[in-house]
């Protein structure tokens, strides 16, 4: 398996130097590199540097090219992903499976009297968060969804604490090996979460510190 992995690592290298070199400067492609370690904190041993590199150097060759065409909307970063391939993207972070026998509602919801607006932007409504190498999604879709109810119903700004779920909702959720935002939300109802300045992210599974919190919303629907 290590033969494999170096020789698959060594293939990718090779096979992306040779095409960052008709186009980009190899030192230009190590600058960012080293800037990327540096800013996101990455460490790796000789063998996985080699393959992180390769797979960063691709990342920053797409990247370049996405830039250069100037015909989309939005341009690409490099960012705490770069090192790695779609497929690891995938199997870290889009993971999410319904629970066993849930089914969509088919009830319509409907408010009266309701104007939608034509778009809204909800990066100046709440924060956004990262959940960086832990499988928490299900935890910040819950809270950010609580988050958001505060602010839509009552104007209360919160910022709530994903650490107290990761720690304590063990009922069918696991914690940075992922779980189901609608449990984490009845968690929420039932026993409360504090804010996250008392509870701070950790990114990792730990001892609770504390099994219940103050702000509680009052249940949830599917829809």
């Amino acid at each position: 398996m290590q033969k494999t992995f170096l020789v698959s690592g060594l293939t990718l290298l090779l096979s992306t130097i040779g095409y960052i070199q008709n186009q980009q400067p190899v030192d230009t492609v190590q600058r960012a590199f080293q800037s990327f370690k540096i800013r996101y904190m990455k460490t790796y041993n000789k063998a996985e540097e080699a393959f992180r590199r390769a797979i960063f150097e691709q990342n920053f060759a797409k990247i370049l090219a996405h830039n250069t065409e100037r015909k989309f909307t939005y341009l690409a970063i490099i960012n705490q992903f770069s090192d790695l391939t779609q497929d690891e993207f995938v199997a870290i972070y889009l993971t999410y499976t319904p629970p066993e026998g849930w089914q969509p509602s088919d009830e319509d919801v409907v408010q009266e009297g309701v104007k939608p607006n034509d778009s809204v932007d909800w990066r100046s409504q709440v924060h956004v968060k990262n959940q960086a190498s832990c499988g928490s999604c299900w935890a910040f879709s819950a809270v950010g969804a609580v988050e958001a109810f505060f602010k839509i119903v009552k104007g209360e700004d919160y910022s709530l604490s994903e650490q107290q779920l990761i720690d304590f909702d063990k009922a069918k959720n696991r914690g940075c090996n992922g779980g189901y935002p609608d449990l984490a939300i009845k968690y929420i109802a039932t026993n409360g979460v504090d804010p996250e300045n008392y509870y701070p992210y950790m990114a990792i599974d730990q001892a609770c510190a504390d099994e219940t919190g103050s702000i509680k919303n009052s249940g949830v629907q599917s829809i």
